[in-house]
């Protein structure tokens, strides 16, 4: 970018230069030393950066901390970045006066160059390209002098103001969304336990080995009322057998959602030379093994779909209600995590999921439970529809705002 392409008045600086701003990273005392720690000095660490403000701090130091280590205090509005760590190239804005750890480097700006809150925007927009100069090994870090050597977009002061106010705007509904997201999540927890516990009609309880639940409901082993198929992957290397019309699903794509488009398709031709097969629309989905937290998850078919092996299908009778399992299921992903075994990686196998115990309701119950936990599902996905959308907003204003593209003029009247 260059300044023949920006607005009058705007214009483009190293951050390194002295006119605009002066860096400094700080330090952390010796952990050994008790008396170091636990002050009333606000230290930040990487980790507390997040594109985010500090007014609070997981730990403090002591004067004397402070004195024998290269901390310093920094004022408040003043920007830190993360230099390395997980956290790399995230900021905050200091709320309050504060020290940081060496992981951490403090921007302030001179001759009022620049607002705080409109550079910490503009770290956001540029970090692509501040994490691609990163050096060093597994984890890279950003040096100062990197940062130093950052091309930085300054419009007039009041401009910056300006579009730091519409950008915080956005972030702060998105951030009001999240947390109705969250309560809603918590809401939901709460419901499920509430329901396979005391289920909709008011009845007396009684003790089973899968915990507390009203008196006329059975309980099952789930081999004893559903059928536990998995599917096949065709062979990688024939081109033939995929990107045909028949849906194929992994263990990735099953995420308490109702699936109705996949990653990949296979050929009829892969599916006659595999052990894929396609499961009909409306059957529920477990994920036998797979990455980190996907063993164990569950998903309902939208459409007719084949599955890869790591899935396993659960076709359940017309008298059982296939949503009101996919609840509990949900409800039990902890436990049957802890079903999975294996060397490397704990894997769920057929045998294992026909062994889960599981609750019988009358259908009718059954119906009413999964009613009540469907209404809860769709607000949840209103409201992340809505996170979604309101990034996106946020991501487009960014690049329209920080290349000069969107008018800054309305918003100063």
């Amino acid at each position: 970018m260059s300044e023949a392409n920006l607005p009058d008045g705007w214009n483009i600086k190293k951050l390194g230069n002295k006119e605009v701003a002066i860096t400094k990273s700080g330090g952390t005392p010796n952990r050994n030393k008790s008396e170091y720690f636990g002050g009333d000095i606000l230290w930040v660490k990487s980790g507390e950066l997040n594109d985010n403000r500090i007014y609070e701090t997981e730990e403090k130091l002591t004067s004397l901390g402070l004195q024998n280590s290269s901390a310093k205090v920094f004022p408040p509005k003043t920007l830190l970045v993360a230099l390395y760590g997980a956290t790399a190239g995230k900021t905050a804005v200091l709320e309050v006066e504060a020290t940081t750890n060496q992981a951490v480097c403090a921007v302030f700006p001179q001759n009022e160059s620049f607002d705080c809150s409109f550079l910490q925007h503009q770290f956001i927009y540029i970090r692509p390209k501040l994490l691609n100069a990163r050096s060093g090994g597994a984890q890279p870090n950003i040096s100062q002098t990197v940062l130093s050597s950052l091309d930085i977009v300054l419009p007039p002061l009041p401009e910056q103001r300006a579009i730091a106010r519409a950008l915080r705007a956005v972030q702060e509904a998105k951030a009001a969304r999240q947390k109705e997201l969250a309560l809603e999540r918590e809401r939901k927890a709460a419901l499920m336990q509430h329901l396979f516990t005391y289920g909709t009609r008011g009845e007396a309880r009684k003790q089973t080995e899968i915990g507390e639940m009203p008196e006329s409901w059975g309980i099952v082993k789930l081999g004893e009322v559903a059928r536990i198929v998995s599917g096949g992957t065709p062979e990688r290397d024939t081109p033939e057998y995929w990107n045909g019309d028949i849906s194929w699903v992994k263990t990735g794509e099953i995420n308490y959602s109702t699936i109705l488009k996949t990653e990949e398709s296979i050929t009829k031709e892969g599916l006659d030379n595999s052990s894929a097969r396609v499961i009909q629309t409306g059957a529920l989905l477990m994920a036998m093994y797979g990455q980190g937290v996907t063993r164990g998850r569950v998903a309902i078919l939208g459409i007719d779909a084949a599955i890869n092996q790591a899935c396993a299908a659960i076709l359940l009778p017309d008298d059982f209600s296939t949503e009101f399992l996919f609840f509990f299921l949900t409800f039990s992903y902890e436990k049957i995590r802890l079903l999975g075994h294996g060397a490397n990686q704990k894997n769920l196998n057929s045998a294992l999921i026909r062994s889960i115990i599981i609750p019988m309701p009358s259908l009718p119950e059954q119906k009413e439970i999964a009613t009540l936990l469907t209404s809860n599902d769709k607000k949840l996905s209103a409201l992340q529809r809505e996170c979604e959308a309101l990034d996106e907003l946020f991501r487009a204003m960014l690049e329209e705002f920080m290349t000069g593209k969107l008018p800054v003029q309305p918003l100063l009247e």
